[in-house]
């Protein structure tokens, strides 16, 4: 699931630096193929249960105010420190401000800090001095308070990040891996200090790393990693109910986990931005496989600004509400590309998927097109690259063994792939992933002769396992960008560094590994995305993963609204969005 409201990147299974634990990033991948079906609700009826007796349209201003309703899924937590899911951070996203934030064409821009320096090549003459991308001074914003009034320090991030690092907790953070560059995490994880991150003085944050990264200030828009007053620490299940952040919204009223039908947020007149232009942001909570479409039908009648379209029923919504014209922009369908990536990964060190021909030619035997069209339908869009669309350097036809050829195929397989060399397909259990390696199946086995391609399905966690312990050598996966570079996704999936972790398939190449390297030192943003350019291009070239498709957006917005844009990360800046009367 993919936060569509928020402020800055989420990503998630993403979770990551880029660097996310795969089986966390897959996560989210695993949801998105959840299949529809009934909802179900918990019993209770809370206080502070939100069930409005008059459409949406009724709370529409003219020039400023009004109340935004917008769908979400039971949170498990809007805790900075403790949620990971995307409907978590949806939350979290507008009560908290991280260090900075990613803007509406996916540029880095100030948030909690006004401004931030990176260090650059040391001195030769001096051998002490630390390698460049290594050392980040944040500046933060004077004028910033707490929704309570206490002035947010730069010890407030060092708070929050300790926090979230430290495994001896009673609740320990599930997204602590994106602070592993930084100085002192091991000692962290243990109960240690942190010792990388350092208040220089209420309003400088200091943090120093043990290796290059030059899109570290990309990492911190990351939610999870904003400051927190000294409750979350001192009362954390408090606070859990009720977060005091920093943000342009803060909450109204306590939520009760398992119980509030929905979260109201009210705007933060003392934000430094001098808040949302709204009033209130109400998120009304659905329950159960069939909370998409209760949701749509409850948007349909006019209780929702925003929603998710069910599966099956996008064309629909085309004709009754419009479409976009750039795919991300309201009102109407927003179906733009997001940054997630399916692929069919091989381990690289197993025959015969160690022979780079056999690697291209069945990714030339995967029709992509006919997949997306046929088969998975609306929701998707063929990738013919790791990296998606959106993202400086992305490359469109980065992939030269991505079309549909059996005749070229059939040539690179010859005496390698066959019925008397079988090859199987490891996936996890979701329909649509059993949908597309059945029709994989049935192209490779028409090329090659039947019996050349058998399928195997896992549950998400035997599949996990299978793969680690070198028992899958051809498997479904997939990636999720926490912001948007490609280093977080080819450092993640490609680095020789992340066999082990993300690298699933084992893939070493000393010029990749070069190639990311001084990507993640170099300071200039052009320069870094053509070396990751470059690097895609030699991976693509060797076929460790085969590209499938991109994710869409699959959300409808209100004719009320104005101001709203789902970027590819997932986000809509809610302090720019109006209400409009209607009727």
């Amino acid at each position: 699931m993919i936060t569509f409201l928020g402020r800055r990147p989420t990503g998630s299974p993403i979770p990551r630096p880029g660097h996310i634990p795969a089986a966390a990033r897959l996560t989210v991948l695993v949801i998105l193929a959840a299949t529809v079906g009934a909802c179900t609700e918990q019993g209770g009826e809370p206080r502070n249960a939100l069930t409005p007796t008059a459409t949406a349209a009724a709370d529409a201003q003219d020039g400023g105010g009004g109340v935004f309703y917008s769908y979400l899924r039971q949170p498990e937590s809007i805790d900075p420190g403790v949620a990971v899911d995307a409907d978590d951070l949806a939350v979290v996203n507008q009560l908290f401000d991280s260090l900075t934030v990613s803007g509406p064409d996916l540029t880095l821009l100030p948030a909690a800090a006004a401004s931030w320096e990176v260090n650059g090549p040391p001195d030769p003459a001096d051998p002490q001095a630390p390698e460049p991308a290594t050392v980040f001074t944040f500046h933060l914003r004077p004028d910033a308070t707490f929704h309570d009034g206490t002035p947010v320090t730069a010890e407030s991030f060092v708070r929050g990040w300790q926090r979230i690092v430290d495994r001896t907790s009673s609740e320990p953070s599930p997204t602590f891996y994106l602070l592993e560059t930084v100085k002192g995490f091991e000692d962290a994880q243990a109960g240690g200090e942190l010792s990388g991150v350092m208040a220089v003085d209420d309003h400088t944050l200091r943090v120093e790393l043990t290796t290059p990264f030059a899109e570290f200030p990309a990492l911190v828009a990351h939610p999870t990693l904003a400051p927190v007053p000294p409750a979350a620490v001192d009362d954390a299940d408090a606070f859990g109910r009720q977060p005091v952040g920093n943000g342009p919204f803060r909450l109204a009223e306590p939520w009760q986990p398992g119980r509030s039908r929905g979260l109201r947020l009210a705007a933060y007149e003392d934000h430094p931005d001098d808040g949302p232009i709204i009033d209130q942001l109400v998120y009304r909570i659905y329950q159960g496989d069939g909370a998409p479409a209760e949701g749509y039908d409850d948007f349909r009648n006019g209780t929702l600004d925003v929603a998710p379209i069910p599966g099956g029923r996008m064309m629909r919504a085309v004709e009754q509400f419009g479409r976009s014209d750039d795919g991300y922009t309201g009102p109407g369908v927003v179906d733009g590309i997001k940054l997630i990536t399916a692929f069919y990964g091989f381990d690289t060190e197993k025959p015969p998927f160690d022979d780079p021909a056999v690697r291209q030619g069945l990714s030339l035997l995967i029709d992509r097109r006919a997949i997306v069209e046929e088969v998975v339908g609306e929701g998707r869009a063929v990738a013919t690259s790791v990296v998606p669309p959106g993202i400086p350097g992305y490359e469109p036809a980065a992939c030269a063994a991505c079309d549909f050829d059996p005749g070229r195929a059939k040539q690179l397989l010859d005496g390698k792939v066959g019925p008397d060399r079988p090859v199987e397909l490891v996936i996890w259990q979701a329909a649509d992933h059993e949908d597309v390696a059945a029709r994989v199946a049935r192209d490779v086995n028409a090329t090659l002769g039947e019996g050349s391609l058998t399928v195997r399905t896992l549950a998400h966690g035997e599949w996990l396992d299978a793969i680690r312990a070198g028992q899958a050598a051809f498997f479904l996966s997939g990636w999720v960008a926490e912001y948007a570079s490609a280093e977080t996704f080819l450092y993640s999936l490609f680095h020789q560094g992340r066999i082990g972790s993300d690298n699933l398939t084992r893939y070493k190449h000393p010029q990749v590994n070069e190639l990311l390297d001084r990507a993640r030192r170099e300071l200039d943003a052009a320069t870094r995305a053509e070396l990751y350019q470059q690097a895609e291009t030699i991976v693509l070239q060797d076929m460790p993963v085969a590209p499938l498709y991109f994710y869409r957006h699959q959300r409808v917005v209100g004719e009320r609204v104005r101001g709203f844009r789902l970027d590819p990360l997932g986000e809509v800046d809610m302090t720019v969005v109006t209400l409009q009367p209607t009727g």
